[in-house]
């Protein structure tokens, strides 16, 4: 992986606790439906980039659901983006940064994302 792609992971790394947290705080506030779309769509996009499609698909899932207004507010699809990203964030760690587990040392594919 060349060091312009390890960079946009490293950054999507950094910055998937902001992007959880915008989509918490659009979702929990009924009148940010914009808002909650535009999060949604910064989730998705930027996963299927670092290769995350179960995590873009759920976020598509949302945005599909605030869309058309049969989301459920504070229900289950936060609380499967927020697990699923955590997920995704632990698998990229231990994918693109070697050394920080004990005994890894290469790179594997992103095929369980």
């Amino acid at each position: 992986m060349g060091p312009l792609a390890r960079a946009f992971v490293r950054d999507y790394v950094n910055m998937w606790d902001d992007r959880l947290s915008r989509l918490a705080d659009a979702l929990a506030d009924e009148d940010a439906t914009d808002d909650a779309i535009d999060a949604a769509i910064s989730v998705k996009v930027s996963s299927a980039m670092v290769g995350a499609r179960r995590l873009a698909a759920v976020a598509a899932v949302l945005e599909e659901q605030i869309r058309h207004g049969t989301l459920v507010r504070g229900g289950d699809v936060l609380a499967a983006i927020a697990g699923c990203g955590q997920l995704t964030i632990q698998e990229l760690g231990q994918a693109f940064r070697p050394g920080m587990q004990r005994g890894y040392k290469t790179e594997r594919p992103l095929g369980r994302l």
